[in-house]
């Protein structure tokens, strides 16, 4: 078996349906923004987007440190957001399943912000809240 970088999309918002180009556009991560990076250049260190549809990329990639990892993205019209960030990742999913505890609609947008680390001085972890 060859060791090659692979991306698969492992999961994505519950009843989406995703054509060629999406599906491409994923892979490819095409156009992409770094999470980290937009917080970073944010003048108040917040993003506030608001999905069309989010997917859990999961990557194998031998050039990297850590050879597999996962990557959420976030679709929001021609824009693709992304990040590597568990915390975020869970956060978020927690958020769709409090709305659909609640009945409410999947269809809300987020604010992602950072919050210092209690366990690594000077590193934060991201994380998210309805905006």
């Amino acid at each position: 078996m060859e060791n090659k970088y692979k991306v698969v999309i492992a999961e994505v918002t519950e009843g989406k349906e995703l054509n060629f180009r999406e599906r491409a556009r994923l892979v490819k991560l095409a156009g992409e923004k770094k999470i980290d990076k937009e917080l970073a250049f944010s003048e108040d260190k917040k993003l506030t987007i608001k999905p069309d549809y989010y997917a859990v990329l999961e990557v194998h990639n031998p050039s990297a440190e850590n050879e597999d990892y996962s990557i959420l993205c976030f679709v929001c019209g021609d824009e693709l957001y992304t990040s590597s960030s568990e915390t975020l990742k869970d956060s978020y999913l927690e958020l769709l399943e409090l709305a659909k505890e609640s009945n409410e609609s999947l269809d809300f947008p987020i604010e992602i912000y950072g919050v210092p680390s209690k366990n690594y001085s000077g590193r934060e972890f991201f994380t998210c809240t309805i905006a």
